[in-house]
């Protein structure tokens, strides 16, 4: 576990990353005629990318909304 803790992260994958998350999060939202396929493309990017930022900051589960707001 301490490997993976101290590992650090290739500028390569940083950068991917945050390309990845803008894509998803510029991606308008569906509205009652969009297609099935892009509704639930919508919907499995942003539950990956939730969990990818859950994965990568472990900490944001266990706060609660009086500590996001300070």
């Amino acid at each position: 576990m301490n490997e993976l803790l101290s590992a650090t992260i290739p500028l390569w994958a940083i950068l991917a990353y945050l390309v990845f998350m803008c894509g998803v999060q510029t991606m308008p939202r569906p509205t009652k005629r969009s297609g099935a396929g892009y509704v639930w493309a919508y919907r499995f990017l942003h539950l990956l990318c939730m969990n990818l930022a859950l994965f990568l900051d472990p900490m944001k589960k266990l706060k609660t909304a009086d500590e996001e707001v300070r």
